[in-house]
Parts: C-alpha cells; sequence; structure tokens
C-alpha cells in the first residue's frame, strides 16, 4: 500500500546518515530527534549550547544560560538540561527520557509546575505504540503518581492508510485518527473528537524523500492556520525551519554544520516580530575511551 511505502520513506531517513531526525518535524523540540547512529558513532556524551541575545538595533550580547543535551552509549537522547539566569539566579529545568531493549521510547519525565510529569509508552507485537499513560507526581516529596491521562490505541489498516482510534480509561472512544497518503509525497492526518465533534487536519509534504511541510488546518477550512516549512544541505541535514500562523512569517531558524565532523555548531532562532534573534553556538564531549 502507498502508506506503507510513504512509511517506509519517512524511517529510512537515518540510514542517510543525518545529524538530526527530522522525520516528523521535531527537530529542537522536547522529543529525542538527534540520529542515535550518528551519535553512537562518534561517542558523543554531551552537547551543550552558549546562548547569546542580539535584539533588534542591539549588539550580540553572550548570556550565561546553557542548553545541554546528554547522550547514552547507544547514542539515545536521555536528558535535556536548560540551565537560565534570571536575575542573577540560576535555574535548572530537566526532561529526561527512557528506552527499552530495542531503543524504543518508553517513558518521558518534565517539570509540570510543583510536579512530574510522567507519560509512559506501552508498545504491541508490531512495535506501534498502543497504551499512553500521563501521571503526575510531586517533584519534593515523592509521593505515588497520580495518572491524570490514559489512552489505549487501535489500529486498523485502510486502503490507503490506517484509522487509530483512542479509547479512554473507562473504555469509552473519544477520539479518531485517520492517516491517508494520497500520493507518494502527501500524508493526510485528520483527528475527530467525539465529545464536541472538532476536527482538524494536518498534511505532510514530501520532497526528494525528505520532509519539506506540515500544515494544520481547522475543521472544514482549507485557509491553514499554522505551517512549518523545511529545507536541507546538500548533505541532507536539516538547514532551516520557518514558521508560519494564519498567513504570517512569524519565526526562522537556521542550523550549521561543522564541514568536517558534521555536527551541528550553531542554530540560529529569529523572532520576526520584534526581530530578537537566539544564538546556540554547540560543543560536543566525547564519553572517555575504555
Amino acid at each position: 500500500m502507498r502508506i506503507l511505502l510513504f512509511v517506509v520513506i519517512i524511517l529510512s531517513q537515518d540510514s542517510f546518515g543525518q545529524f538530526i531526525s527530522n522525520n516528523s518535524g521535531s527537530a529542537f523540540s522536547d522529543q529525542p530527534f538527534f540520529n542515535p547512529t550518528f551519535i553512537q558513532a562518534l561517542n558523543i556524551q554531551r552537547l551543550s549550547a552558549t546562548i547569546s541575545i542580539k535584539k533588534k538595533n542591539d549588539a550580540i550580547r553572550l548570556t550565561t544560560d546553557e542548553l545541554i543535551y546528554h547522550f547514552d552509549t547507544a547514542g539515545n537522547m536521555i536528558q535535556i538540561e536548560q540551565i537560565k539566569n534570571s536575575n542573577g539566579k540560576f535555574e535548572t529545568t530537566n526532561q529526561y527520557f527512557n528506552y527499552d531493549s530495542s531503543a524504543r521510547l518508553i517513558e518521558t519525565k518534565k517539570v509540570w509546575g510543583i510536579n512530574w510529569l510522567i507519560t509512559h509508552f506501552n508498545y504491541d507485537s508490531l512495535g506501534r505504540i498502543h497504551e499512553k499513560i500521563e501521571s503526575l507526581i510531586r517533584r519534593e516529596t515523592q509521593e505515588l503518581p497520580s495518572i491524570i491521562n490514559y489512552e489505549r490505541i487501535e489500529y486498523i489498516l485502510l486502503k490507503d492508510g490506517c484509522l487509530k482510534k483512542y479509547y479512554d480509561e473507562h473504555k469509552q472512544l473519544f477520539k479518531e485518527q485517520t492517516i491517508i497518503s494520497s500520493d507518494l509525497d502527501l500524508l493526510v492526518e485528520t483527528e475527530k473528537w467525539k465529545m464536541n465533534s472538532h476536527a482538524t487536519r494536518k498534511e505532510y509534504l514530501m520532497e526528494f524523500g525528505r520532509l519539506a511541510a506540515i500544515t494544520y488546518y481547522p475543521e472544514n477550512i482549507d485557509l491553514p492556520m499554522e505551517q512549518n516549512c523545511f529545507t536541507y544541505n546538500t548533505d541532507g541535514e536539516l538547514e532551516s525551519k520557518e514558521q508560519l500562523k494564519d498567513g504570517t512569517f512569524i519565526s526562522e531558524w537556521q542550523l550549521l554544520y561543522d564541514p568536517k565532523s558534521k555536527i551541528i555548531s550553531a542554530l540560529i532562532k529569529q523572532d520576526k516580530a520584534s526581530g530578537t534573534m537566539e544564538i546556540f553556538r554547540f560543543k560536543e564531549q566525547k564519553y572517555s575511551p575504555k
């Protein structure tokens, strides 16, 4: 089926050896997005970034903030550490990731107010997520977690795609997600909520086997409410991301790589409304040789 070929194209990106995996448009989000094979091959333990700010009509100013990505020896991203100087007081925020023996993400843990938000994933025999469980636990007391959300996912194969049905802890259907491949370069994902009949549509556009754009549409409207566009360099590495909302260009990301190692060396984020730029300069730290 065409949908399966489309998925194969998406999943095959890691075989190209790119440093950043942008298969689902999640680069520099709160989800793992580095290529574990590349990270492991280069024996990278940490990627640390200093952060500079350039406001409109001002010089570039180095801050004392830091962004640090941590990896295990298998190349999986296991922690995002953000250090911010707030009026002379340093505050550290962490997010953690755990994996099973097949390198599948099984748990995330991040700060949620005074709590930890812990999300656990269970997989079926085909390697698809079939359960998602979200819990809160107090950071100070580490009391027993309380479940705040439960989802069980049922997969139904269609001629040109897949229907995903979401059930809550009471076994009640609350959402349906239809994923259809209209051709080899376009994947359309539609979500319908049962409680309020709300629906949204998301389109993934591929060019030369790589994700070129994600476009979000509100219910029954062909005018996009948001669009993310991506470009890649001659090595196939993610080079830029442009974000538009309601047709307005709101932000741009530019990525630079070391010409020899192919490791990311800098990320420049620009807010189009204010003209402010954030400049991240990366440096890797490797595991000590055994």
